[in-house]
């Protein structure tokens, strides 16, 4: 505020008189009183007029001079209420003496400059109390009209805020609607879109919906059987893998006869291939080799679900080829070794590097190195399962490492215990599955482009129905995952959405090769019958190893001799003249060669072998006829 800063400069000037009173002592005032100097007279006349004495005369100057609180009342006097006319008396006396000044009346007595100074303080300080007095006046009435002001601003603030709050109940009942609004419409443009999503979803699984529902009936119908099939199953895959094809369907009938006299649920037709077999992986194995009749599926299924490692009767090698094509295209890098090479050290490197382990040509002992791993004697390291291969210990990892193991020989006389540490898998080839391999031959070198054609139509069916199962894999998987409501997930729309375009297309594409695949079927029937004559020719061979043991062919030399009769064959231009001519010229050259390593007492014999087999495939023989003969 300007008037406490004018105050303020004012002060210390008469702060410092104060202080210079303070400086006189009893003597200095006594010889200030009894100085007859007239300028010395003219300051206690000021003095006496600031003390409030009107008539200043000799008379109050002596009173003025017995009084013994003098110095105490100049020093305690009210500077700032002085009164009017005592200022203007005492102005007036220090203006008519112009000798009345400090440093003057220091010259005639030292001591009483502090009084002159004092004086001269206190008049200079009336002016600044005065203008001091003014201003506060001013202030006063101005603050004054300032609370009144502020009065009537508080009432007019008051109205305002009553004012601003109905504005403001006003703007967010206004920001409410808004909302509300704002919420309407994302909520219809929310059903909106889930309206079109549950169109999209509808009409996605409208083609699922029948098939489905046949599949949870037949599903509900396989949990009834289920107990029943399984046990058939497990025994299949742990008891006849070394039997042939016939004899296993005997144990099967007598394991489903048991079952039904115990009364466990069990499927009427049951089947291997039905309760462990995948359609389309079953297909993966025949395009790797593996022949299409049940036995050898039923073969290749023991093989990817024993517990035991395998071990493989194979004399015609086809188990052999197949594991290298498989473990090829499955882009494992297979190792294969012979029975009498170094099984130990191939053993511990497959081990190490998680490949997959031919062994071959094994005899009817198995290698000493296998058993720590064939009797799965495990070493538990840090959860981790470490096998001991002679002195190394070898971490085990059988998501990995594979072991296969092969035999040539037809009729092996293993011991207990290899049936007990493997199991033994009979994969001699059959006469349906060989027929199927000598046909693919035959349509190879008679209709190439037939062959060429089904071989890429196979591999497209079984790409197209993996991909149709992936699609319905993907799509129950979505649906299972999805959380909240389904028409919500936009993500599993689209992916259903894409799902079904491609199942429909892939459906398209499978329904074309499979009837592109009967057209080259019925082509293929016409070579049918050279094929027949090779089957039955090859296993009437085998057969004579029954007559002596010396009398061993070899699937591949047949092979070659059934392909290089096709090579060198008559070719006339009508195809049904080709096929006579084939099956004729296969019978002969193949009786002719083979009778060349027989005993001429076992030629007759063998004679009689191919000509009755032909006649009983051909239904020449029938059944009964043939019973009648061997029995009687």
């Amino acid at each position: 505020m300007e008037a406490d800063k004018v105050l303020k400069a004012a002060l210390p000037t008469l702060e410092d008189a104060k202080k210079a009173l303070d400086l006189l002592t009893r003597q200095d005032l006594t010889e200030i009183k009894t100085n007859p100097n007239p300028l010395i007279k003219f300051t206690w006349k000021c003095v006496a007029i600031l003390l409030g004495n009107e008539k200043p005369d000799e008379a109050a100057i002596k009173k003025l001079h017995a009084d013994a609180g003098l110095i105490d009342k100049m020093k305690t006097m009210d500077y700032e209420h002085i009164p009017e006319n005592i200022q203007r008396k005492v102005k007036m006396e220090i203006k008519s003496n112009d000798q009345f000044e400090p440093d003057i009346v220091a010259g005639i007595q030292k001591s009483a400059k502090n009084i002159v100074t004092w004086v001269k303080a206190v008049a200079d300080f009336t002016d600044i109390a005065k203008e001091i007095n003014q201003k506060k006046s001013y202030v006063e009435e101005m603050s004054a009209k300032l609370d009144k002001a502020n009065a009537a601003l508080e009432t007019k603030q008051a109205e305002l805020n009553k004012v601003q709050k109905k504005v403001d109940d006003l703007e967010a009942e206004l920001n409410d609607n808004i909302k509300k609004n704002e919420k309407t419409v994302k909520d219809i443009d929310l059903t909106g879109k889930r309206l079109e999503r549950a169109q999209d979803l509808i009409t996605g699984l409208a083609d699922e919906k029948d098939r489905w529902a046949e599949k949870v009936v037949d599903l509900g119908e396989d949990i009834q059987r289920l107990v029943g099939d399984v046990f058939m199953a497990a025994a299949s895959v742990v008891y006849y893998g070394p039997f042939t094809g016939t004899f296993r369907q005997d144990i099967v009938d007598k394991w489903h006869a048991k079952c039904k006299e115990l009364e466990i649920p069990c499927s009427e037709n049951y089947s291997l291939i039905k309760t462990l077999g995948d359609p389309v992986l079953i297909r993966d194995w025949n395009l790797c080799g593996l022949p299409s009749d049940s036995t050898s599926v039923n073969n290749a299924i023991i093989v990817f679900k024993t517990t035991s490692f395998p071990l493989m009767i194979d004399p015609q090698m086809q188990a052999n080829k197949w594991i290298k094509s498989l473990e090829l295209k499955n882009q494992r890098t297979l190792r294969v070794v012979k029975a009498s090479e170094g099984v130990s050290k191939a053993l511990e490197t497959s081990l190490r590097m998680g490949n997959p382990l031919l062994i071959e040509d094994l005899g009817t002992q198995l290698d000493s190195s296998l058993e720590p791993l064939l009797t799965k004697q495990f070493v538990i390291q840090n959860n981790r399962k470490h096998i001991q291969i002679e002195s190394s210990l070898i971490e085990y990892d059988p998501k990995y490492f594979s072991l296969y193991q092969t035999t040539k020989i037809s009729n092996p006389q293993f011991l207990p215990d290899v049936f007990i540490r493997t199991t033994v898998i009979n994969f001699t080839v059959t006469e349906l599955g060989l027929e199927e391999q000598l046909l693919a031959d035959v349509v190879r070198k008679e209709m190439p482009e037939v062959e060429e054609e089904k071989n890429k139509l196979i591999v497209s069916i079984a790409q197209n129905k993996q991909l149709l199962r992936d699609g319905e894999n993907r799509i129950l998987e979505l649906l299972a995952k999805s959380t909240g409501m389904v028409v919500d997930d936009v993500e599993l729309i689209r992916k259903l959405k894409e799902s079904k375009e491609r199942s429909i297309v892939v459906k398209e594409n499978l329904e074309k090769s499979e009837e592109t695949q009967k057209t080259i079927d019925a082509a293929r029937l016409k070579c049918q019958p050279v094929a027949s004559r090779g089957s039955t020719l090859y296993f009437v061979i085998a057969d004579l190893a029954l007559i002596d043991p010396m009398y061993q062919f070899s699937l591949a030399y047949f092979t070659r001799l059934f392909n290089l009769v096709i090579d060198t064959s008559e070719r006339p231009k009508d195809f049904g003249k080709r096929i006579e001519i084939l099956i004729e010229s296969i019978t002969e050259i193949i009786y002719t060669n083979v009778c060349r390593g027989l005993f001429n007492t076992h030629k007759q014999l063998f004679s009689f072998l191919v000509s009755s087999a032909i006649g009983r495939r051909t239904n020449a023989i029938k059944a009964p006829e043939w019973d009648i003969f061997l029995k009687g």
